[in-house]
């Protein structure tokens, strides 16, 4: 519970994309965490890091953004705002990502990585064929 209020809901996200012009296109990341607490409207906040660092949140209403000029300390107002910082964040994530492997009901014995399609990898389980994870080699295909 914070402040007295009961947490339903946590949802983490990670974004990777390119902005800036075509000619000179750079790489950014995203952070998200949104987090909804029993009786309020969802709170969103993405921890934009690229040509801008910036936080944006969003709680029901229009996002709100905040540049480096506003916070010079991203990582702070990020641990601020969500309860973790990007450590905490990133362990978080890569434990939920690997969630239905670990909690597979056939367990961990039977799975293996797989080739699929050239540069497609599946790792899946050998007992019941399901597909829990899949990995493109771009570089593999083109």
């Amino acid at each position: 519970m914070e402040n007295g209020l009961k947490l339903v809901k946590r949802v983490l996200r990670k974004k990777t994309g390119v902005e800036g012009p075509p000619h000179d296109p750079y790489g950014y990341d995203e952070m998200i965490v949104e987090k909804q607490y029993e009786g309020c409207a969802p709170i969103i906040v993405k921890w934009h890091s690229g040509l801008s660092d910036r936080i944006e949140i969003q709680a029901g209403g229009p996002v709100c953004k905040l540049d480096w000029t506003t916070f010079v300390h991203a990582d702070e107002q990020f641990k601020n705002l969500t309860g973790m910082d990007c450590r905490d964040f990133e362990k978080a994530y890569e434990r939920k990502k690997f969630d239905p492997i670990r909690k597979h009901p056939c367990g961990t014995k039977h799975i293996r990585w797989v080739d699929g399609y050239p540069g497609e990898y599946l790792r899946l389980c050998g007992k019941c064929g399901s597909i829990l994870d899949s990995y493109v080699n771009m570089s593999e295909v083109e």
